[in-house]
């Protein structure tokens, strides 16, 4: 047999908090009676939302969006972005310290530590030391013959994430870099610098 409910006079009041809960709480007290009356809670909550039928209109921001010039595409816009000034040729991040421009801060930051003459990471195989940490996992890895990027479309592997990227341009014949010049198009960014030349003379 369960215990009876404890007296009103020994119940405790507590406060709800939880969000979209609305709580009215009143103590009632009756100056006739030297016991205080039960404490009233209403308690209102939201009613629920009706879940709108799924569609592709509905999900439009998640939707990739898909570079015009190219097969490259993300659901970011500022990614994208950051992409198309491969196209155009635009480097808004300039060195302040030599003429060269890049088209994200984050490269030029890594760019002025080579500036600072700074090579705190040591190869453990050989005399030669680089600024970055990047440089310095790249280079060892020509010590131990680690290749972690593999081409899916061919044998070939690679010590650098950027070198399987160019690799597989020339499979899907993908040439990003445009010249504003004469509109022609180039896989790497060096080749549309040696092009520009005959332009400038």
């Amino acid at each position: 047999m369960s215990p009876p409910p404890p007296h009103p006079s020994s119940r405790r009041v507590q406060k709800l908090r939880a969000p979209n809960v609305c709580v009215q709480d009143w103590t009632l007290l009756n100056p006739s009676r030297s016991v205080p009356q039960p404490t009233e809670r209403r308690i209102f909550f939201p009613a629920a939302p009706q879940h709108a039928p799924f569609s592709t209109e509905a999900r439009t921001e998640d939707a990739a969006v898909r570079c015009t010039l190219c097969k490259y595409k993300t659901k970011d816009k500022s990614l994208m972005v950051r992409h198309q000034r491969i196209h155009s040729g635009e480097r808004p991040h300039q060195c302040h310290l030599c003429p060269k421009a890049f088209t994200q801060r984050g490269n030029l930051m890594t760019h002025l530590k080579y500036h600072s003459g700074e090579k705190p990471f040591k190869c453990n195989y050989c005399p030669k030391a680089f600024t970055t940490k990047a440089d310095w996992v790249i280079h060892e890895r020509i010590h131990t013959g680690d290749r972690p990027y593999k081409c899916k479309l061919c044998p070939m592997t690679f010590t650098a994430s950027s070198h399987l990227v160019v690799h597989c341009r020339r499979h899907e014949g993908d040439r990003p870099h445009l010249c504003s010049r004469c509109r022609l198009s180039f896989r790497e960014r060096s080749e549309l610098d040696a092009h520009a030349v005959t332009h400038t003379g």
